[in-house]
C-alpha cells in the first residue's frame, strides 16, 4: 500500500487504496451472507417442499439475511463518509481498518448461527458483539483522524452531526448486546434501539461541537 512519510519518520498510507481494499472486503461479506439460504433451497427442493414451506420453514434464516444485510450495508456508507474525509492514514488506523474488516467478514457466520440455533448468550455476543465492535473501531478511527490534522490533505474531518451518529451507534449497538446477553429470550429485538439513533445524535452533536472546539 503505497504512501509517505510523516513529520515524524512513520510511514503515512494512501487511503483511497485502503478503502477500494475494503469495499471488495465488504462486498464479499455481504454476498456470502447469502450462501445459507442458497442451501435450504437445495435441501427444500430435495425435500418436495413447495415454495410456501420453504419460506416458512426458513423465516429465521431470511430474517437474519435481510437484517445482517442492512446493518452492513449501514456499517459500509458509514466507513465510506468516515474515510472520504482525509487522504493519508497512519499504520495504527490501517489496522484498526483490518480489524473492522474482521468483524464485517465475520458476520455471515454469525448470521448462519442465527438462522440454524436458538438465541443463547454465546450467540448474541458473536452476532451483535461484532456489529459492537465495528461500531467502536469506526469511531476511534474518526476520532484519530480529527486529532490529527496531516492526515487530511485537501479535506477535513465532517462535522460534530456525523461524530455524533458514530458515537451514538456504538453506545446503542453496546446497549443492545447487554440487553441479549442478558435476557436472551429477547433475541434481537434490542436491535430495535438503533432506531433511535439519529434523533440522539441531534441531541448529541450541539454539546460534542461545543466541547470539540474547545
Amino acid at each position: 500500500m503505497g504512501g509517505s512519510e510523516g513529520a515524524d519518520g512513520r510511514q503515512l498510507h494512501h487511503v483511497e487504496r485502503l478503502a477500494a481494499f475494503t469495499d471488495a472486503v465488504v462486498a464479499i461479506a455481504m454476498t456470502l451472507l447469502i450462501l445459507p439460504l442458497l442451501d435450504a433451497v437445495s435441501a427444500s427442493a430435495s425435500a418436495g417442499e413447495t415454495t410456501a414451506q420453504f419460506l416458512a420453514g426458513n423465516a429465521t434464516r431470511i430474517g437474519g439475511f435481510a437484517l445482517s444485510f442492512a446493518i452492513i450495508a449501514a456499517f459500509w456508507r458509514r466507513h465510506h463518509r468516515v474515510f472520504g474525509r482525509f487522504e493519508l492514514a497512519t499504520e495504527t488506523i490501517v489496522r484498526l481498518d483490518v480489524l473492522w474488516m474482521f468483524a464485517i467478514v465475520w458476520l455471515p457466520v454469525a448470521t448462519a448461527l442465527v438462522g440454524a440455533m436458538h438465541v443463547d448468550r454465546l450467540q448474541a455476543a458473536l452476532y451483535v458483539g461484532a456489529m459492537a465492535l465495528a461500531s467502536w473501531l469506526l469511531a476511534v478511527i474518526d476520532l484519530l483522524v480529527r486529532r490529527d490534522p496531516r492526515l487530511w490533505g485537501a479535506k477535513e474531518p465532517a462535522g460534530a452531526e456525523d461524530l455524533a451518529s458514530v458515537l451514538v451507534t456504538a453506545v446503542l449497538f453496546t446497549v443492545a448486546l447487554a440487553l441479549t446477553a442478558v435476557w436472551p429470550r429477547l433475541g434481537y429485538l434490542p436491535l430495535l434501539l438503533l432506531l433511535v439513533a439519529a434523533p440522539i445524535a441531534r441531541q448529541v452533536a450541539p454539546r460534542l461541537a461545543h466541547r470539540t472546539a474547545g
